[in-house]
């Protein structure tokens, strides 16, 4: 009866230590592999972007850019609302008419839903236009959370856009609220 005891306590005690020697690998903070964080403490959502961009929270916006050679960027402001209610496509059209205000040859092309954080409905909203004599690519994702409005947008020259947007996307898919 005592061996019987014994060994399955050495069963069980072998068992759980097998498991936490598997619930240790990978990485226990949460970020995904191959990203870092990028987002501070003074912002409300957390944001990664890959291990070798370099990143920004000077400016009160989170921002990154691939590097050096390549500025090819993403940054997430939020804002509060005058109406909480107010809805990312209805507030993409009064943006819209500042974006071509500000750049006059924008064309607008892309035009999709998507989910933020799992549950957040947000719009992704796509564009060209010219800037300092160089064509550019835009990528915007707008969502409405709490009141505040939040956008996300990859710019990229129009040689390099489509270089990064595996990681953009999984920059999008991976942006959480705290």
């Amino acid at each position: 009866m005592k061996k019987k005891t014994f060994r399955s306590a050495a069963a069980l005690l072998a068992l759980i230590l097998l498991m936490l020697s598997f619930s240790s690998c990978g990485k226990s903070d949460g970020v995904p592999d191959g990203m870092k964080l990028a987002s501070g403490d003074a912002v409300d959502y957390i944001m990664y972007v890959p291990e070798n961009w370099v990143t920004d929270i000077s400016t009160g916006a989170t921002t990154a850019y691939v590097s050096e050679n390549d500025r090819s960027n993403v940054s997430l402001i939020a804002f509060d609302l005058d109406d909480p209610n107010e809805t990312a496509p209805d507030f993409w059209e009064k943006y819209k008419d500042d974006l071509i205000s500000t750049f006059p040859d924008a064309v607008f092309s892309e035009e999709d839903n998507t989910v933020i954080d799992g549950s957040t409905a947000a719009i992704k909203r796509g564009f060209t236009a010219t800037v300092t004599g160089d064509p550019y690519k835009f990528e915007m994702v707008i969502f409405n959370h709490f009141g505040a409005m939040y956008i996300f947008t990859y710019t990229a020259t129009q040689e390099k856009f489509d270089l990064h947007l595996e990681d953009v996307g999984n920059i999008i898919q991976n942006i959480k609220f705290k």
